[in-house]
């Protein structure tokens, strides 16, 4: 069967590819900054990751006549793609750590964060739809759609872009807010390397997912078994211990290796690229306002966060007692989803 040649594979342009992302910006947080008081969260980002991840890319696959398999790319490989889900649960260590670290800065130094809703959702539930549903809509929308686009002129800084991207919409998808984004430009780099040495959107939907799952599935054996305590021991609290340092580390290189199993593995033929094409002119436009946005909502959570610390010191003044804030960690409950 002949390869398809060069001038059949069409994809998105950068400026196409940035405004869907702002419109996926602006649909996600009217939706769960005006509900995420009153509906689980799980639930909420379901819906956005169906009907507005999902719903406008494939809008915009129609509207621009685009071949699904095209953005898509190579089928993948069972075992490939079981070793991208691992390399997904190991950069789960590294994302954890950083987050946890990111969160317990802002809650000490700017305020605390108010809680969200607790889930009260099975892990069946939470496998269906995290670990499968919300990496294929969120995959075709990042690794297909966006990486394709931004990677027409130059593919490494294409990679780049759509990693950052990512990043900056787990404001929306994880119950972290703003202290996700440091650590999942990690998980977003892992992916989208995976892309740029495959050709493969599949690998990179397997790391989402693995990542996805780490928290159901590794956070409590992770404290049970190897820090033996429970979130409150200082052990667990010390970021900088010997045992959290190992584990990122050994983790870390675990994903890097995995993912080097998966390029030597599925090995990019260069000949079967599309050619490049040139940046569509006022590009930038939609990516200054989607930063634009993020940047307010991150402004508004620093101020709610201060807020909410004028408001505790002055509890605390009246009621007596210490001023200090508790050290703050994510729950390890399934409604945070880092």
């Amino acid at each position: 069967m002949p390869e398809k040649s060069q001038a059949s594979v069409q994809f998105p342009s950068l400026r196409a590819a940035l405004w869907l992302y702002l419109l996926v910006l602006i649909g996600t947080a009217a939706l769960t900054l005006s509900l995420a008081t009153n509906i689980e969260p799980l639930f909420l980002r379901f819906v956005a990751a169906l009907f507005i991840v999902g719903g406008f890319t494939l809008a915009a696959i129609f509207l621009q006549r685009l071949k699904l398999h095209d953005l898509v790319g190579r089928a993948p490989g069972p075992i490939s793609l079981i070793v991208s889900v691992l390399a997904g649960v190991a950069i789960w260590f590294p994302f954890y750590w950083l987050s946890f670290m990111v969160y317990r800065f802002l809650e000490n130094t700017v305020g605390p964060f108010p809680p969200r809703l607790v889930t009260e959702s099975s892990q069946v539930t939470y496998i269906l739809q995290y670990g499968i549903i919300i990496p294929l809509f969120q995959g075709l929308l990042f690794w297909g759609f966006i990486q394709h686009a931004a990677g027409q002129s130059n593919r490494f800084r294409g990679a780049i872009l759509t990693a950052l991207l990512f990043a900056g919409y787990g404001l929306f998808s994880t119950d972290l807010a703003s202290s996700a984004i440091p650590a999942l430009v990690l998980v977003g780099l892992m992916a989208a390397f995976t892309v740029y040495f495959t050709d493969s959107i599949w690998y990179a939907i397997g790391i989402t997912a693995g990542y996805n799952l780490g928290l159901p599935l590794l956070l409590n054996p992770l404290l049970n078994s190897y820090f033996l305590v429970t979130v409150s021991d200082d052990q667990y609290q010390n970021l900088f211990s010997v045992r959290w340092l190992l584990l990122v580390i050994v983790m870390s290189f675990i994903a890097f290796i995995l993912l080097q199993f998966i390029r030597l593995r599925v090995p990019l033929d260069p000949a079967q690229l599309p050619s490049t094409s040139r940046t569509l002119r006022l590009w930038w436009i939609p990516l200054l306002l989607s930063v634009v946005l993020l940047g307010a909502i991150v402004t508004s959570e620093m101020t709610l966060r201060s807020r909410n610390k004028q408001v505790a010191q002055v509890n605390t003044a009246v009621n007596g007692g210490s001023t200090s804030l508790p050290l703050a960690q994510p729950t390890p409950s399934i409604s945070q989803t880092p």
